[in-house]
């Protein structure tokens, strides 16, 4: 995805006073980062009980990286929602504009997730699989999460860890390769389980709806089949 983030910035300035500042943007993106920019060059002057400008004149900025992303693992170090929201306000002080959000590995899955089929409960996985009842996120905490990030013109890019990287999911399915096979503690899907496919199925139709991106990363690294062949 690539938003439209250019904006300028107009700073007249005459007789020692600054009254209008006019800025445009071509996206409510580009709004964004034209506001973030004047809250850096505003400052209030304590001394005189006024706010000052730090510069005046003509700004013109745009991205030269379309992607500028921060990673951060909730999986391995559960992070509650009002640390992800300081995160986000920190990324868009920076222009940051993608939150890459690794929901689940082999440590954990703390992400909601429901639906009953005839062979398994899908929150099994959400009951079974986090570090504790605490360190898992409601329904409302990845709405809250989501908006947030939306109305700071951030992308929340979520990954779901397959074929390896799912001991979490061992803990809740029986559809994982023996450990003993592959010498690994990573958890490994197996496909010669039929239920292996549903499950995978299942998962990705629940979460892959909760996110507006076109993208869901998928991991798909450290999957040592060779040595279970």
């Amino acid at each position: 995805e690539h938003t439209d983030e250019w904006y300028e910035i107009v700073i007249p300035f005459s007789s020692g006073e600054c009254r209008t500042i006019f800025l445009h943007s071509h996206s409510l993106f580009g709004a964004l980062r034209a506001l973030e920019t004047l809250s850096q060059l505003i400052y209030f002057d304590f001394d005189a009980d006024v706010y000052r400008l730090r510069y005046a004149g003509f700004i013109q900025d745009w991205p030269f990286f379309a992607y500028r992303g921060v990673l951060i693992d909730t999986a391995r170090h559960f992070q509650p929602p009002r640390v992800l929201r300081h995160i986000l306000d920190s990324m868009s002080y920076a222009k940051l504009n993608v939150l890459h959000w690794h929901v689940s590995d082999d440590q954990s899955w703390p992400f909601p997730i429901a639906g009953q089929f005839d062979a398994f409960d899908l929150a099994d996985l959400y009951r079974k699989s986090a570090f504790s009842a605490q360190e898992r996120y409601s329904a409302a905490d990845v709405r809250d999460v989501l908006q947030y990030a939306n109305s700071r013109g951030i992308r929340v890019v979520p990954e779901f860890d397959t074929p390896a990287h799912v001991a979490s999911w061992c803990k809740a399915f029986d559809i994982c390769v023996d450990v003993a096979c592959h010498h690994s503690s990573s958890g490994i899907l197996d496909p010669s389980k039929p239920l292996t496919f549903e499950v995978v199925r299942a998962v990705y139709d629940a979460v892959v709806p909760w996110f507006r991106d076109t993208y869901v990363h998928i991991g798909n690294d450290e999957a040592n089949y060779a040595a279970c062949v």
